[in-house]
């Protein structure tokens, strides 16, 4: 998560949960999260600042999906 370049985050569903995996890939289909929620922050910050970026950009790509199944 940390290099001297840039701070990598990413947040995803746990598609291979064995309790809930296969109701999570129902609900977030692993093919529309592929390239989403990967973030290269330069320059680096901490990593309790990159793990709180990816969360906001999957909070917004969950709701971006949820609008766009709404409006079809």
């Amino acid at each position: 998560m940390q290099c001297s370049k840039s701070t990598d985050a990413w947040l995803f569903p746990d598609w291979n949960d064995p309790e809930r995996g296969e109701l999570l890939k129902q609900l977030y289909p692993p093919e529309r999260w592929e390239g989403r929620i990967d973030l290269d922050i330069r320059p680096p910050i901490s990593s309790a600042e990159a793990l709180l970026a990816a969360l906001i950009a999957t909070l917004a790509t969950i709701r971006q999906d949820a609008e766009e199944a709404a409006g079809s």
